[in-house]
């Protein structure tokens, strides 16, 4: 500020003002809009930093697929999640084997609850007739609540049909396994006053002619049949049988008849029939022994648990690809060119939306393994029906490109990639390595997995109950769907290799960019207080004002 008594000194000045007047007015604006800035922009750049923070730790710990969130399957330990949801329904049953029946049996006593004298009716050289029917029927009722292992552990060596209408005693009553074709097959109404005794209304006959042995005929009599067979005096199809024997009949159109009864009649076709649904993957599996009519009890469970109905076509399918596999392993699962072959191309739409048909069908999965987990069969019973004591369960992520898969009318929608999960009995050596410290191994790695689809399996995950906590439209959790494989082994891509699971790298890169965050702003903080104590370029030092003295007068007073 400058006064009067400074002594102003200008031609232009024509009076003086004797009172103090701001003169930096200006310069003090400029200065407080400066600081304001300066404030905004320390300001600015702590958020910028902490948002920066707050995406690189979503990176971190969401860096999965878009569809990752619904695909897990397991618990922390690696064991299924809450109590076992998603487990086999059979693995924690103790195995009986016997069906509430003594150890030192015979395959006679296997028909409790029928006398001898029931059975003395049955005789040699005569047509079933009336007064055989009903010790008939409860026989056919009794084996068909025997499960499969306990009569397929009583079946004896197979005898010749010509030796067993030699000698019928000899081989009355024991279990054999037979292998024919089907040339007649009938129904047989259930009188109305048995039905709810044997809990069936009908069952059937069927005649069956073995290769070779032309000159006798099986005269079987079961209560289930394949869904897709029609009472016919022309069939035409393989069938393979474990059979009990229970005696010699009569000459029908020149065969000798020999009457059996079995718990079902076994599919096996051999030959490709588009018109029936009989595929050739259909007969390769049969050929190595699968019994295509067990997807009978799939079909209905298709998007559901894995139920106890299907122990059996479980582990049979999954024998039967075991067998199958030293001649796929021969196969190339791409051709010269590296391209996947097109007869086998994944067809997820076909999948999801008509699973009925395709039960069976071979594919070819493509995708990123994302979990493996080692299944030990412990069951004594299926280690020795099946002759395998492991397998493992490999989950792949495979690519949906731009289509988008809704779980239920108003589940969530999963982009990008979907969940498949095959059963395979081959590992690669790396993968075993890592199974070794623990029952499941997480990793992110291209694999090639050629199998055959099982069912269209439904599982509780995680995912899917996030989604009905917050959706308010959801009454209830939707179960994850996904396609279920049987294979004989998961093959690498070439040229990739093994990737950790992202957690732990992800989860350690985020710790370093905090490391770094931390650092820049512990440097922004230095640079900021280096600042705020070091003089503005642009400020005026008033202190010296306090020194200036008036001037001495030009002119002396008088």
């Amino acid at each position: 500020f400058f006064q009067a008594e400074d002594g102003v000194r200008d031609k232009l000045v024509t009076g003086v003002q004797t009172c103090a007047l701001p003169i930096y007015a200006r310069f003090r604006t400029r200065c407080r809009s400066t600081i304001a800035t300066r404030r905004g922009m320390r300001r600015g750049r702590w958020h910028l930093l902490l948002r920066l923070v707050a995406w690189l730790g979503v990176i971190a710990f969401s860096a999965e697929q878009p569809d990752a969130r619904c695909f897990a399957q397991a618990g922390p330990d690696g064991g299924p999640k809450k109590a076992d949801r998603n487990a086999l329904p059979w693995a924690d049953r103790a195995p009986t084997g016997d069906d509430g029946l003594p150890s030192d049996r015979t395959a006679r006593r296997l028909l409790v609850g029928l006398e001898d004298s029931q059975l003395e009716l049955l005789r040699d050289n005569e047509p079933v007739g009336a007064g055989e029917q009903e010790t008939l029927e409860r026989i056919v009722y009794r084996l068909s609540r025997l499960s499969p292992a306990t009569f397929e552990q009583y079946r004896s060596p197979a005898a010749s049909l010509e030796e067993l209408a030699e000698d019928p005693s000899a081989y009355r009553f024991q279990i054999m396994p037979v292998r024919g074709r089907l040339r007649r097959l009938e129904a047989i109404a259930v009188p109305p006053e048995m039905q709810q005794r044997l809990e069936f209304d009908r069952y059937w006959r069927a005649t069956i002619v073995v290769e070779g042995q032309e000159s006798h005929a099986m005269e079987l009599y079961a209560r289930d049949i394949p869904e897709g067979w029609r009472p016919s005096a022309d069939a035409d199809d393989a069938v393979g049988i474990d059979a009990m024997f229970l005696k010699r009949g009569v000459e029908v159109e020149g065969r000798q008849q020999l009457v059996f009864v079995a718990q079902r009649v076994g599919w096996l076709p051999d030959r490709v029939d588009t018109a029936r649904g009989i595929t050739a993957d259909w007969v390769r599996l049969a050929g190595a022994g699968f019994d295509v009519s067990l997807f009978d009890r799939v079909r209905t469970a298709n998007g559901l648990a894995i139920g106890k109905s299907e122990r059996e076509p479980f582990y049979q399918m999954l024998a039967a690809v075991n067998r199958l596999r030293e001649s796929e392993e021969r196969q190339p699962l791409a051709s010269a060119d590296g391209t996947p072959d097109p007869s086998l191309q994944f067809d997820i739409a076909a999948l999801l939306q008509k699973p009925r048909q395709q039960h069976g069908r071979r594919m070819q999965i493509r995708g990123t393994a994302r979990a493996v987990k080692r299944v030990l069969v412990d069951d004594e019973e299926l280690q020795a029906r099946f002759g395998m004591k492991q397998y493992f369960e490999v989950d792949i992520l495979v690519s949906l490109g731009d289509q988008t898969v809704r779980l239920g009318k108003d589940g969530p929608i999963l982009a990008n990639a979907f969940p498949v999960t095959c059963c395979v009995l081959e590992i690669p050596a790396e993968w075993q390595e890592k199974l070794a410290a623990s029952g499941v191994y997480r990793l992110r790695e291209s694999a090639v997995v050629e199998g055959y689809f099982y069912k269209l399996w439904g599982y509780r995950s995680e995912g899917t109950e996030q989604f009905a906590r917050e959706s308010k439209s959801a009454a209830t959790a939707p179960l994850q769907v996904s396609p279920m494989f049987m294979a004989s082994r998961a093959v690498r891509e070439s040229g990739t290799s093994a990737k950790p699971e992202s957690g732990t790298f992800l989860g350690t890169l985020w710790l370093v960019a905090m490391a770094l965050v931390a650092v820049v702003l512990w440097g922004f903080y230095r640079s900021d207080a280096r600042r705020r104590r070091m003089p503005s370029p642009d400020a005026v030092d008033f202190s010296g004002l306090s020194e200036i003295r008036p001037a001495e007068p030009d002119v002396a007073p008088p």
